[in-house]
């Protein structure tokens, strides 16, 4: 994940500004004042890896005049929550189908797969993400139990079984 590289970015005393492009693939770098750009660059390959290498010149100017977005940590922590509310429409479109649910009852289980969804999430922003997005299938029934357990009090108990079997369902 983006944040917690661009939160280690924007430690280091020698850039002024970090933020990431929307791949997640070209790091804005800004020298802070006084400082060269050898001195920057070196102090975010401590982040980065060694591996990290600036653009040409040519190509910098290109990527700041395409109208390129560039995120900051908070922007990416950010994107995630709309992220929570997309997985949480799309699970909900399953689920909602084939459980016995009235109209309150639905919008009740979209805003708690909103909430579990978003929690999951900023849990892995603060552990300071992870290293590709194969975590999440993984964490997915755990997630599931947690949307199932903000609804339960609304549900009678078959309800509850049949919804919990259908949001393990939901994601794979």
């Amino acid at each position: 994940m983006l944040a917690p590289v661009l939160a280690r970015l924007s430690l280091l005393s020698e850039l002024s500004r970090v933020r990431v492009d929307c791949a997640g693939r070209l790091f804005l770098l800004e020298a802070a004042p006084g400082v060269d750009a050898a001195a920057a660059l070196e102090a975010a390959r401590t982040v980065l890896g060694t591996g990290a290498r600036p653009l040409t010149v040519a190509s910098q100017l290109e990527a700041l005049t395409r109208g390129e977005l560039w995120f900051s940590a908070e922007d990416v922590r950010a994107l995630s929550y709309l992220e929570a509310r997309v997985l949480a429409a799309r699970v909900c479109d399953r689920v909602i189908p084939e459980v016995a649910l009235g109209v309150a009852e639905a919008d009740r289980l979209e805003d708690a797969a909103v909430a579990e969804l978003r929690a999951t999430l900023d849990r892995v922003h603060d552990e300071g993400g992870r290293t590709s997005s194969a975590w999440f299938d993984p964490a997915w029934p755990g997630i599931a139990e947690g949307i199932a357990a903000r609804v339960k009090d609304a549900l009678g108990e078959a309800a509850f079984q049949e919804l919990r079997r259908a949001l393990l369902r939901a994601r794979g």
